[in-house]
């Protein structure tokens, strides 16, 4: 097992690259050379985080438009959570930087061992964490101090949660009801120049934690994905581009 690449090939050098793109500078180095040249110059992006979705899950006979679209594999965060993931977008910095370390850890300032998708503990009692401070300066703070402006676009119910105060300080959140309703969003979003939107996709993970990656429900969140990535394609406006990641992916275990 190697190192995940925090240099050039990684999530965190994926949303370095946008920031230095509309802001012109980043705490971590953006993309490499031939992967940056793999997203074209923008007035305005789309990051679409489809959650869970690996890049060997692209085989899946559902994932169609995400398969003919695909460029180049990149290294999750370590390690490979979703909300370490996140945080290494929602901060621009690695794991070791933004602090975020594990879907579980342990907190001194509560003494307690903290599951971070709820921040509860592992009985579900809250915890008494500054989520609004929890992480440092944040992606979205430097972005709208350089005159760019962060949107994120979640699941309506989302809003005002411990995660979604913890991750996106600095941003505008956009609720959302069906992913429908996701993809007009994020196209309308991205017309004004100077914007990133980041739209998040979840039923991919879902299906796999859940049903796993043989069932029909795990197709048909493949499905979804496919869909909103075709449908975002062919709605966004002219000058802005989309950009398509994954936090993670998954691998099926025996009961």
């Amino acid at each position: 097992m190697r190192a995940p690449d925090y240099d050039g090939g990684g999530l965190v050098n994926v949303i370095a690259e946008l920031e230095r793109r509309l802001t012109g500078g980043a705490p971590s180095p953006g993309l490499r050379t031939d992967l940056a040249g793999l997203i074209p110059e923008a007035q305005s992006y789309v990051l679409v985080l489809f959650d869970g979705l690996g890049d060997h899950h692209l085989r899946h006979p559902a994932a169609g438009p995400l398969a003919v679209s695909r460029r180049a594999a990149i290294d999750a965060s370590f390690p490979t959570t979703t909300t370490v993931s996140l945080a290494t977008l929602a901060t621009g910095l690695p794991p070791a930087g933004h602090g975020l370390l594990g879907y579980q850890m342990w907190l001194p300032e509560v003494d307690q061992v903290v599951a971070t998708i709820k921040w509860t503990t592992l009985w579900g009692e809250p915890v008494a964490v500054d989520h609004d401070h929890f992480l440092p300066r944040t992606t979205w703070e430097r972005l709208a101090a350089a005159g760019a402006e962060p949107i994120v676009l979640q699941p309506a119910n989302f809003e005002g949660s411990p995660l979604t105060r913890v991750l996106y300080r600095g941003s505008r959140f956009e609720g959302y009801h069906d992913m429908a309703e996701a993809v007009a969003a994020a196209a309308d979003l991205a017309a004004p120049p100077g914007r990133l939107v980041v739209l998040y996709v979840p039923h991919v993970d879902f299906a796999a934690h859940v049903a796993g990656q043989g069932s029909d429900e795990y197709a048909e969140a493949m499905g979804v994905a496919a869909e909103v990535w075709m449908r975002l394609g062919q709605r966004l406006p002219a000058g802005s581009v989309a950009v398509g990641v994954a936090d993670h992916g998954h691998v099926d275990v025996p009961p």
